[in-house]
């Protein structure tokens, strides 16, 4: 289906939006349209970093209406996995913390 410009132009700017709010760059995105009968669908791909990508897909009777709702889902999915990452790595930090804390007292209560 060709898009005219302007509706390019639209998913441009909202997908380096949505990826650049959770990760520093975005290295690909894409965004396909297509039309079965009266309904319009968005499939969006973005590949964000290492071993990160995510895909969000949505059908509507406005195009417009149809690439918002993409874009709410990819920016939902980003959101998780961001969240996922940042609190996994947060409990790796209070591990090794722990370890450090009780290092001492296991050393001295062995004695």
């Amino acid at each position: 289906m060709d898009v005219g410009q302007a509706l390019s132009d639209y998913m441009h700017q909202h997908i380096v939006h949505v990826t650049t709010k959770y990760f520093d760059s975005p290295l690909e995105g894409t965004a396909h349209f297509y039309r079965e009968g009266h309904r319009f669908g968005c499939e969006l791909s973005v590949h964000v970093g290492h071993h990160i990508h995510c895909e969000s897909h949505a059908e509507s009777h406005e195009p417009y209406d149809c690439a918002n709702k993409a874009l709410h889902r990819l920016e939902k999915q980003l959101r998780r996995d961001k969240r996922k990452r940042r609190d996994h790595h947060r409990k790796e930090q209070t591990r090794f913390r722990w370890s450090q804390l009780l290092s001492p007292w296991r050393r001295t209560e062995r004695r």
